[in-house]
């Protein structure tokens, strides 16, 4: 961690954004909790290296950031009902629905808008990653939910648990990059472990170090972002 960044100041802002939430009216925040994230820009646009690819990339978090109710949907090659049973047998009851790349790809596209809206996190078999996303028609690059690449064989439920307890972003091609880092459903606390935990992954897919970072700051979803960390020497 650079030692420039005040750990005190990031969670005094995270207690103020469960200031913020309890300020909303219900209404405004459509009786979901807003996800919350961690923004990092740099002082410039990287130039283009092999690690912006289209592939997302995993955040190890010490909590969820999903909500106990969420649900994930898996994208396999073939034999989805096959999955669909594996995953019973597994006990794995947060992934419900298994679709084949061949039935995405013959989705229209606000089949695919609609699916992307239905889950909040997307899994993909590590084999056919780089087909799911061709085929997606751009839906969640919009949504932002890149489907992660996971291994299914050997231990898969404690593979798929891993995933649970991860954030997911990608290098983009401006000079703003984003991870969810939890829910303001969450312990307080959890979601500042969180932020500390994503803080040092983020700069490196982001920004490849703290020499390029200019602003660090955290947000709700639907809220300001709060400023956590600034270099003002250029």
């Amino acid at each position: 961690m650079n030692p420039a960044f005040d750990e005190e100041q990031a969670r005094k802002a995270v207690a103020a954004i469960y200031k913020w939430s309890e300020t909303k009216n219900s209404n405004d925040l459509l009786g979901n909790d807003p996800n919350v994230f961690l923004q990092v820009t740099t002082k410039r646009i990287l130039k283009k290296n092999k690690s912006m690819s289209v592939k997302p990339k995993r955040i190890a978090l010490k909590y969820s950031p999903y909500s106990d109710a969420a649900e994930a949907c898996l994208i396999v090659k073939n034999d989805a009902e096959k999955w669909e049973e594996k995953l019973k047998e597994l006990d794995v009851n947060w992934v419900t629905k298994v679709i084949t790349v061949k039935s995405l790809k013959a989705m229209q596209f606000e089949e695919k808008r609609k699916l992307t809206s239905s889950y909040e996190l997307f899994l993909v078999d590590d084999r056919i990653q780089h087909a799911a996303m061709s085929v997606s028609g751009g839906v969640f690059a919009k949504k932002n939910k890149y489907p992660a690449a996971v291994r299914l064989s050997g231990d898969i439920k404690a593979r798929l648990q891993k995933m649970l307890i991860s954030s997911y972003t990608r290098p983009t091609e401006g000079v703003c990059h984003s991870a969810r880092i939890g829910h303001l459903g969450m312990n307080k606390d959890h979601l500042y472990q969180n932020l500390l935990a994503a803080l040092p992954k983020l700069v490196e897919i982001g920004a490849n170090g703290w020499q390029a970072v200019q602003t660090i700051g955290v947000q709700p979803e639907r809220g300001p972002t709060l400023p956590l960390y600034s270099d003002s020497s250029e």
